[in-house]
C-alpha cells in the first residue's frame, strides 16, 4: 500500500504552542524508522550469509 495513513497528511502549525512537542515526535518517529530500517538490512545480511554458509546436501 503507497498511501499513508490520514494522520501524515494533516497539517501541523510547527511554530505554534506545541512546537517542542512536535519537534519531539518527529524526532523521535523518525529514529524508530531508521532504527527498523537497520534491523532489516541486518536481518537480511545475516539471512545472505546463512543460506551463503550452508554446506550443500547430497541427493545421492
Amino acid at each position: 500500500n503507497e498511501s499513508l495513513a490520514w494522520f501524515w497528511s494533516i497539517e501541523v502549525d510547527l511554530g505554534g504552542p506545541d512546537h517542542l512537542w512536535n519537534e519531539e515526535f518527529y524526532r523521535v518517529h523518525w529514529l524508530q524508522a531508521k532504527a527498523l530500517w537497520d534491523r532489516w538490512k541486518e536481518e537480511m545480511t545475516l539471512v545472505q550469509l546463512e543460506h551463503f554458509s550452508q554446506p550443500l546436501e547430497r541427493t545421492s
